[in-house]
């Protein structure tokens, strides 16, 4: 099957946002995992060995959020001290560059991030993007901190479509893609990292010369 048949059997691609339509060199993710630790060392007074708690919190939950919830913290506190306070107008700009990859795409195209909706609006704002998807999922008032692939399923049902006609594109394998993986999905990542049955990409704008390199 050549490149173009193959790319044809893609009906919809589901992107993070942090870290996937901006890269993580960008100073807003670093700013923004700085605050996230900072919060955390003060809701749950981490001491001594700061780095290595954050560690373990990271192990255990996939996504701080999670970890917000099921340790009864406050989620409007965190998405306010956290999201709220990016300093997104200085450092995301239009990038026109990706603009075109994600305009030529052939089939659905959606955002699901675990950030807040305001965060991920202003940022696609910002970069250019917010009129190119059909659909922007957040976490809602009474979503209880579970997996993205609950979200990924909901869109792939609403719209009729196989796992396989599915591309989910991501920057973190256990939050982004190991269970859409697992049910089948095309998967993606932004990252060094090799995972069986993933394929590795630079950035979003090499999503389509990349999709036949998958690690075996």
């Amino acid at each position: 099957m050549d490149f173009w048949c193959y790319m044809r059997l893609i009906k919809a691609y589901i992107f993070d946002l942090d870290g996937t339509l901006y890269p993580r060199t960008n100073p807003v993710y670093s700013e923004m995992s700085n605050k996230i630790k900072k919060w955390f060392k003060s809701q749950l007074g981490f001491e001594d060995n700061e780095e290595k708690q954050f560690d373990l919190l990271k192990l255990n939950y996939e996504h701080p959020l999670q970890a917000v919830i099921k340790l009864d913290l406050s989620a409007d506190d965190f998405n306010q001290q956290i999201y709220g306070k990016l300093q997104k107008n200085d450092h995301l700009f239009i990038d026109h560059a990706l603009i075109k990859i994600i305009s030529n795409l052939s089939g659905l195209k959606f955002v699901v991030s675990v950030s807040t909706k305001q965060h991920t609006l202003e940022s696609l704002n910002l970069l250019g993007l917010t009129n190119l998807f059909d659909g922007i999922y957040n976490p809602n008032p009474d979503w209880n901190g579970n997996k993205k692939i609950e979200i990924y399923e909901s869109i792939r049902m609403k719209y009729g479509l196989h796992a396989f006609a599915v591309c989910v594109i991501g920057d973190t394998f256990e939050l982004d893609l190991k269970d859409a993986l697992d049910v089948g999905y095309k998967c993606c990542l932004i990252s060094e990292f090799k995972y069986k049955g993933v394929t590795n990409i630079q950035s979003v704008s090499r999503l389509t010369n990349s999709l036949f390199n998958t690690t075996k």
